[in-house]
């Protein structure tokens, strides 16, 4: 889990966020179809000091950075 993310620099950490969303909000945790894998999705989730959440793709394909923030 102390893989590094190419779009974005994170702490090392990880959350298997399965038990929460899975069955109630999606069918299954989506995952980077050229880099990732169920364990390891390649997208990160950062909530800020202030408290905007950003998610984003660790390796986007032609953009520079893939994110949203709410």
């Amino acid at each position: 889990c102390d893989s590094g993310c190419g779009g974005f620099t994170t702490v090392a950490a990880c959350a298997d966020l399965s038990p929460e969303l899975v069955d109630d909000y999606l069918i299954e945790i989506p995952y980077d179809p050229k880099t990732g894998s169920a364990g390891f999705t390649d997208y990160y989730i950062n909530k800020s000091a202030n408290g905007r959440i950003t998610v984003g793709a660790c390796d986007p394909e032609q953009a520079g950075n893939i994110k949203v923030k709410r």
